[in-house]
């Protein structure tokens, strides 16, 4: 008895070292990967390197306020979020992205503290994980610095004004680029509160959520968000809301 007990006990231990996750080394040699990585996805997390996908950015930044930034992750079947991460910054989480029915694709801007890699992680249906990166060299200070149209005395008159188009793309689907009026402050310039955007949800003409993104302290200020959407009929409607509360509800016609 003593003995089947050990060797259930073996067993069972090898058994959960096999399922156990874990986090690789960072082929982009980013000093932070591995603390963020646990903190974010978890210790145990189930993590592999995939070429699949594919982050595009510059070498170089010619403003740290407004780096470019892409991810395509549309090669891998169902995914479920893809979590955006600079991880130099003060706030290394820029954004979460829930593709839902939409390509598991976006486009944005992010400041940038300074030279960083920049990750992309997408959670996959079994739970594990998949992540690429790459890096970006920068000037200093684009978290640190304020707004430019908190500046202006008329900046209140415009918050969340919405700027959208849709026109379709070659594979069918249909292609939403927005920009919204925010000056996404984070918090770390003066006296000026943390003033982000926290959420902007794209829904069909029969009110089906298409995709949520959620923004974060490193995204850009007027932040400018592109989609690509299973291909519908009738009316898109853009929703969304900042920390503060404020929200914004359009609609935007699609050809």
């Amino acid at each position: 008895m003593k003995r089947f007990l050990a060797s259930t006990i073996i067993s069972l231990c090898a058994l959960s070292h096999a399922h156990a996750g874990s986090i690789p080394k960072d082929p982009w040699q980013s000093p932070m990967w591995e603390y963020l990585a646990a903190e974010t996805f978890g210790k145990t997390a189930d993590i592999r390197v995939d070429e699949r996908i594919k982050i595009y950015a510059p070498l170089n930044a010619e403003s740290n306020f407004t780096v470019p930034v892409s991810v395509d992750a549309s090669g891998i079947k169902g995914v479920e979020e893809i979590v955006l991460l600079t991880d130099l910054n003060p706030f290394p989480i820029a954004a979460r992205f829930y593709p839902k029915s939409a390509k598991a694709y976006f486009a944005t801007q992010v400041k940038l503290n300074e030279g960083s890699v920049i990750h992309a992680v997408a959670k996959l249906p079994d739970g594990s994980w998949a992540m690429s990166g790459t890096f970006v060299w920068a000037q200093g200070g684009g978290c640190a610095a304020p707004s430019v149209q908190m500046a202006s005395s008329d900046w209140s008159d415009h918050l969340l004004e919405v700027q959208a188009k849709v026109w379709p793309t070659d594979d069918n689907h249909n292609r939403l680029r927005l920009r919204i009026r925010h000056p996404m402050d984070t918090g770390l310039s003066g006296n000026v509160a943390t003033f982000i955007l926290e959420e902007v949800n794209v829904y069909d003409a029969e009110e089906n959520l298409l995709t949520r993104f959620e923004p974060k302290e490193p995204i850009s200020e007027d932040p400018i968000f592109t989609f690509e959407l299973p291909k519908t009929t009738g009316n898109l409607r853009i929703t969304g809301r900042d920390n503060n509360g404020n929200e914004f509800d359009v609609k935007v016609a699609t050809q």
